[in-house]
């Protein structure tokens, strides 16, 4: 599920001078082991390994009465310039699984690229997790929702007058009725250069948050954005082309190897 706070006083600043990519994780209520830290470190390094160019900072206000207002979430008050993207780590036994993400805002021109975002884990998730064998597979695939690989991104009416700023999953209100395919023309050349026929297909199965929010397990799997699989997930170059697709300046050549089963 996606939230949307939205950004006040907005200013927009020139990124690093390196043209380097950021993820900062941000541990709110807890304090991480070192061997936690360094997975949740590790899962983050791998997105800034194939995100290569730096966003425009942005001078963000999110009052702690607008995020109290939404009711129980992953995200915070914030006021501070954000560069380039900020995820909020927190603890909560309260969901169906260890892992949820949420993205809590995003920058306010196209094209809309998240600014911060927040990551739930379970006390199990600590242990290895429920669907994944590793914490840092596991949050290196809820990093990659925070960053927008989720159906209210790659669908996206941002200024709410019903006409779609951008449409890549167009028969999403047929999920659950029949296959739903991502028609992003890069993470298709890329799936098709890979052996895969037609377009990219969806995840069929499971529930609310999980059919039409991933990559179909059985024609992906071993790769990280799908829902289901165990450890040594790939972010392979379909994924890598499918950020590009929402806006992020990437590198291709980063992508981990990948093939399809």
């Amino acid at each position: 599920m996606a939230l949307w706070l939205f950004m006040i006083s907005c200013t927009s600043f020139p990124g690093k001078a390196d043209g380097s990519f950021t993820i900062e994780m941000r541990y709110q209520g807890w304090t991480p082991n070192s061997d936690e830290r360094a997975a949740i470190e590790e899962a983050a390094d791998r997105w800034e390994r194939v995100i290569v160019d730096d966003l425009v900072d942005e001078e963000l206000y999110i009052s702690q009465e607008a995020v109290d207002d939404l009711g129980e979430t992953p995200c915070f008050a914030v006021e501070e310039t954000i560069d380039d993207v900020v995820v909020f780590v927190s603890i909560n036994d309260n969901q169906r699984t260890s892992f949820v993400s949420h993205v809590c805002t995003r920058r306010s021109e196209p094209p809309f690229e998240t600014s911060t975002g927040g990551i739930w884990l379970g006390t199990p998730a600590l242990d290895g997790g429920t669907f994944f064998n590793e914490l840092h597979d596991s949050v290196t695939h809820e990093i990659g929702h925070v960053l927008g690989l989720r159906a209210s991104a790659w669908n996206l009416d941002i200024d709410g007058d019903g006409i779609w700023e951008r449409n890549l999953l167009p028969d999403m209100p047929e999920c659950g009725n029949e296959p739903i395919h991502y028609v992003g023309p890069l993470a298709n050349s890329i799936y098709q250069d890979l052996g895969g026929t037609g377009q990219l297909p969806m995840e069929d199965q499971g529930q609310t948050g999980t059919a039409c929010e991933h990559w179909d397990a059985g024609v992906l799997d071993g790769e990280i954005m799908t829902a289901f699989g165990g450890s040594e997930r790939a972010i392979s170059a379909i994924t890598v082309g499918a950020i590009e697709e929402l806006g992020y300046g990437v590198s291709i050549d980063n992508a981990e190897p990948y093939e399809l089963p």
